[in-house]
């Protein structure tokens, strides 16, 4: 215990977060007195990493603590606070998030994000969806209707909400909220708006995607060194083109990689760092013959079609995605890089 108390003051969050979560789990009146003893963490996954913790200690010793941080200035720690007041049971959980989906806190202040799930490998994923379903600036919509249903609310207090969201510029938020009202009262069933058509390439564009006179190369340049790889021009053009535009136009700088499993995959390109951020619209998969070998980049998705700027790295084969998310580059120099990186770097 001792150790892990030394641990909650680690300069790395993602240490901190391990502390606390297991602090938590062995001991919950000491992890109460460890975080009377801190100021609030200065990362919001820390803070996020609490709120969980909170959340399974129950109504009487988790209320106040998790009040508090709904005052966070800190949009991507609402979703976790939500969430918890919903697990533990809080007599006014129901009543809070609706107040908040009326005050726009439920909402999408954000312009739009997409849904990027992680590859799923040794029984870990990026973020639990169905703990946390989706963080859009502060919560979706559908967060708050997954942490209403977790306590067997009143349904109703969940609609306002999840109809809001039936119009949402992202459409894969619109397909969450269907699902949800869906489940409400599935005697009249919701169907989310469309996906904007993509737009048609025409001309010299066209020609390039069709014919590539070149394979490009992209340089990921990390605080532990400098990444090469080869884009699959050839094999996911559409893709790879997405990547480049999004590269040229400056989208990853300072994006740390924000998930590290150790013998699967790094994860990076969210500009919001919780795993939920991406470019505000989504693009097609372009499922294609390559293997996920050690090295190999893809894309990162909630279902089909809803990639964007979420790419990741495998540390190791991993037949098991395979046809599953589109390969669009294969590290040709770099790899000792890749295996060094930290969560947050």
């Amino acid at each position: 215990m001792d150790l892990l108390i030394d641990l909650a003051t680690s300069s790395w969050p993602s240490m901190r977060a391990a502390s606390l979560t297991a602090i938590a789990h062995i001991d919950p009146d000491t992890f109460l007195t460890v975080l009377s003893s801190l100021d609030a963490d200065a990362h919001w996954s820390v803070r996020a990493a609490v709120a969980a913790a909170l959340g399974g200690l129950g109504p009487e010793r988790g209320s106040a603590r998790l009040h508090a941080m709904l005052d966070a200035e800190d949009a991507r720690v609402d979703p976790a606070v939500l969430t918890a007041m919903a697990a533990a049971g809080l007599e006014d959980a129901a009543q809070v998030l609706t107040a908040r989906s009326h005050h726009g806190r439920c909402g999408r202040p954000d312009g739009g994000r997409q849904r990027p799930r992680a590859p799923e490998g040794h029984g870990q994923c990026a973020r639990d969806r169905r703990r946390a379903p989706a963080a859009s600036g502060d919560a979706s919509a559908w967060t708050c209707g997954h942490a209403v249903g977790a306590r067997d609310a009143d349904p109703s207090l969940a609609r306002p909400a999840l109809t809001a969201a039936l119009g949402d510029s992202d459409w894969a938020v619109r397909v969450r909220a269907a699902e949800l009202l869906t489940q409400l009262d599935p005697a009249s069933p919701a169907s989310p708006e469309t996906p904007a058509p993509e737009l048609a390439l025409t001309g010299d564009a066209l020609k390039t995607l069709i014919s590539p006179p070149f394979t490009p190369t992209a340089y990921i340049d990390t605080t532990a060194g400098m990444i090469e790889v080869e884009l699959a021009i050839v094999d996911a053009p559409r893709t790879v083109a997405n990547f480049t535009d999004l590269a040229r136009r400056g989208f990853f700088v300072n994006v740390p990689f924000h998930r590290v499993v150790p013998d699967f995959v790094v994860q990076g390109g969210d500009p919001r760092g919780d795993g939920e951020g991406g470019p505000g619209y989504t693009i097609r998969d372009e499922i294609n013959q390559r293997p996920y070998m050690r090295g190999t980049m893809g894309m990162a998705l909630d279902w089909r079609d809803t990639g964007g700027s979420q790419f990741f790295i495998t540390h190791s084969p991993q037949p098991h995605l395979d046809g599953r998310y589109t390969v669009f580059g294969q590290v040709v120099s770099g790899m000792d890089v890749v295996d060094r990186l930290k969560q947050w770097t």
